[in-house]
């Protein structure tokens, strides 16, 4: 019978395989999340740590514009900022909490570094300081400025690193398949089906040369399960071979008793056959001198040797038919008889006997049973006889 393909949906290799990489991919994509976050919060701070380089950068020049009350240098310089990717929005504040300028988006509820909920704007908020020769060098705090950016920024910046995230794990994934599919189908699956392509091919007439080999080269469990079929089938060879001796031993015991049946059955029939005729002889005598003038004492003797003559001749017949019984070669014969000369010849046989015995024996026939009867007499004779 030609194997059939092992790997199919409901194979151990597949079934194996689908538990695994499920695990595997509920953690991958619990891990990818957690990357994804990392990257995100990573590059937001990265972001706000530009926010105030960009404050630093601009912070002199905003100063001293402000300082002059150059409103133009001031839109100038603000708008100059907004050029840069990461900046959404500033807002400029004077030292009486004022708004002076505000460009882009902004949000009053932005404040500092705190990301309110609901809102998409996250800032830096630094105060603008002035410092020169006609305020002798001291620090004189003209407002605040607040930079904006937002998760949209992040997002875009993040977004190749997520992509190239969940590229690289698809990658891993689909790789990890294919090499444990490979490893399956060589370790686990090419196994199985040899094991399952010799169990197949066992056949109990013909297992001198059966042997199942797993091909597996280390001591697994796949070799310990090749050598324990093996053993089974070194176990079935010795029982197989016993079974077949007794087999034979039976079969020559059967003949040796049927040739012994056949031999005693034959001998049975022999002896029987050869020793009726000389039983009749002594029969027909004695019924022959009995119809003669005789003596009491010599009747009686007559009467004694026909009696046992024929109770011998009754015996030889009973072992002609075990005989007969024994060697399948008994046969009832169909004739027309009447019951009453059966029973005439029962009385006639066994009255003696009884009469020995002190017995009364007689014969009554009841009017409703009939006379004409069809069968085989003598048997029912021996029937009635053995019955007495």
């Amino acid at each position: 019978m030609p194997a059939t393909r092992f790997i199919n949906k409901n194979s151990i290799a597949v079934q194996l395989l689908t538990a695994v990489f499920s695990i595997y991919f509920v953690i991958t994509l619990v891990v990818t999340i957690v990357h994804i976050l990392a990257e995100y919060r990573d590059t937001k701070t990265y972001i706000q740590k530009n926010l105030k380089e960009y404050y630093n950068t601009f912070s002199p020049a905003l100063a001293h514009a402000m300082w002059g009350l150059d409103s133009a240098q001031i839109e100038a310089i603000l708008k100059g900022m907004l050029n840069i990717s990461s900046i959404k929005g500033i807002k400029l504040i004077n030292e009486k909490n004022e708004i002076v300028m505000t460009m882009g988006s902004t949000t009053e509820e932005a404040a500092g570094d705190a990301i309110p909920e609901g809102i998409n704007l996250f800032g830096h908020t630094a105060p603008v300081l002035y410092s020169a020769v006609d305020t002798q060098y001291k620090e004189l705090k003209l407002g605040t400025v607040t930079l904006y950016s937002s998760r949209t920024v992040v997002i875009q910046r993040v977004r190749l690193g997520v992509t190239f995230i969940i590229v690289n794990a698809l990658i891993k994934t689909a790789a990890l398949w294919l090499i444990f599919l490979w490893v399956s189908r060589h370790f686990l699956s090419r196994p199985l089906k040899a094991l399952t392509s010799a169990t197949r091919e066992i056949d109990l007439d013909n297992l001198e040369d059966m042997k199942i080999n797993a091909e597996v080269i280390r001591d697994n469990e796949f070799k310990v399960l090749e050598q324990s079929f093996n053993s089974m089938i070194e176990n079935l060879r010795v029982a197989v071979s016993i079974r077949q001796q007794t087999e034979i031993e039976l079969i020559h015991a059967k003949e040796m008793a049927e040739t012994a049946s056949r031999a005693k059955s034959e001998f049975l029939s022999n002896t029987s056959h050869e020793l009726k005729p000389p039983m009749n002889a002594i029969i027909g005598m004695s019924h022959a001198v009995l119809n003669t003038e005789l003596k009491p004492d010599q009747k009686k003797y007559m009467q004694k040797v026909d009696g046992s003559a024929k109770s011998l001749l009754g015996i030889i017949n009973n072992v002609l038919n075990f005989s007969k019984i024994d060697s399948d070669q008994m046969k009832i014969n169909s004739v027309e008889f009447f019951l009453e000369d059966v029973l005439n010849n029962v009385h006639a046989r066994y009255y003696d006997s009884a009469q020995k015995g002190k017995l009364g024996f007689s014969v009554e026939i009841s009017d409703t049973v009939p006379n004409a009867l069809t069968g085989d007499q003598n048997r029912l004779e021996e029937v009635l006889g053995h019955l007495l």
